[in-house]
């Protein structure tokens, strides 16, 4: 892995802040929340009557944190470990049948200078781009006949 170990700490520590952080803000938030996962589906009308008519007492609003939290870090965990080639992608297996997951190679990109590039010149697949319109394959790939 070519990433400066700086980066890696900065980029590690920056998810660990927003686990903490976006967990404890959908717990404070949950009377008046608006989701934007699963992408193009709303709470419906009892969901969010329900929603605002919880009253959670400071244990309950820690425990649900914490239970936000961890479902978030279980999902990043288990991403590594499909980017480390170390845990399968679930699906894996029915896209390419005959081979073995290895894993993804990151690396840092560096600026656009240091590329010799311009604005204009840099073209990235960018994987938070993905991130939503991919969840209609999950969609698609779990729905069941």
């Amino acid at each position: 892995m070519t990433i400066r170990p700086e980066v890696l700490a900065s980029i590690f520590t920056g998810i660990h802040r927003d686990i903490d952080v976006f967990s404890n803000a959908a717990v404070s938030n949950v009377n008046e929340v608006d989701i934007c996962y699963p992408p193009n589906v709303d709470l419906s009308e009892k969901e969010r009557e329900a929603l605002s008519q919880l009253e959670l007492s400071d244990a309950a609003k820690s425990g649900l944190q914490k239970v936000i939290a961890n479902a978030i870090s279980t999902t990043f965990f288990h991403f590594l470990n499909v980017v480390d080639g170390t845990g399968d992608p679930d699906c894996f297996e029915t896209i390419k049948p005959t081979e073995t997951w290895g894993g993804l190679v990151l690396e840092e990109r560096g600026s656009l200078e240091d590329q010799g590039l311009r604005d204009e010149e840099a073209h990235y697949e960018f994987l938070h781009e993905y991130f939503y319109d991919s969840s209609w394959l999950f969609k698609d790939w779990t729905q069941v006949d």
